[in-house]
């Protein structure tokens, strides 16, 4: 009986191969994962300057509102 299979299952086995040596070189899906992990790259980084700028903005802005009001006290 298991003489008799595995024919059958070497059979299988090289069909298995086959489909994934296709799946290797098939490339359709290689731009949509550029094209994700491009967006993630950006969502990243805004959120890093997003980060950095809620810490220094209110300094950058108190610095120009003090500098307006030295230049009209003249």
């Amino acid at each position: 009986m298991f003489i008799k299979c595995m024919p059958k299952f070497a059979l299988y086995l090289s069909e298995i191969k086959k489909k994934v040596l296709e799946l290797k070189d098939d490339t359709r899906g290689a731009e949509f994962i550029q094209v994700l992990l491009l967006i993630l790259i950006v969502i990243l980084a805004g959120g890093i300057i997003l980060n950095i700028l809620r810490v220094a903005t209110p300094d950058f802005v108190n610095d120009i509102i003090t500098r307006i009001r030295d230049v009209f006290e003249l």
